[in-house]
């Protein structure tokens, strides 16, 4: 009787190898950029935080001056809690709600701008380029407060 061998012939030997070596690097390619879309998207909510709070802290001011200092200093505030490292940043915080007549409500809006470096996101990796995040959030203004 002939005992008949199943399995792998000697010339398919190191084929799981070679399979790995070809497949890990897609594998890490395609976790590196998971990885860096949630690092962008936790930068993004990051920068809608820094606007919201920015926009609730100048509403809450007694003048226009005041409210435009408090707002952009509570923008970078939240960015530097965040640990957001913006290669550029920008603040806008718009007063003009603080001119409507007493009685009438008005709006304080807050825009935050970050510049981010891909390199950043993906933990010191050499990417080339860099996602700008943006985000706008308004607060009211108290109408029967005295401006």
């Amino acid at each position: 009787m002939r005992l008949i061998r199943h399995g792998r012939g000697a010339g398919s030997r190191g084929s799981l190898s070679l399979e790995a070596a070809i497949l890990a690097p897609v594998i890490f390619g395609i976790l590196g950029l998971a990885i860096m879309a949630g690092r962008v998207a936790l930068a993004r909510s990051a920068v809608d935080l820094a606007a919201r709070s920015a926009a609730r802290e100048a509403s809450l001011a007694r003048t226009a001056g005041d409210a435009s200092a408090r707002g952009h200093a509570m923008a970078v505030q939240v960015l530097g809690q965040q640990h957001l490292k913006c290669a550029d940043s920008g603040v806008n915080i718009n007063v003009n709600g603080f001119s409507t007549p007493l009685g009438t409500s008005g709006m304080v809006t807050a825009g935050v701008r970050c510049t981010e470096n891909l390199s950043d996101v993906m933990f010191g990796v050499p990417l080339p380029g860099s996602v700008t995040l943006a985000s706008t959030f308004s607060s009211p203004v108290d109408a029967y407060r005295e401006r």
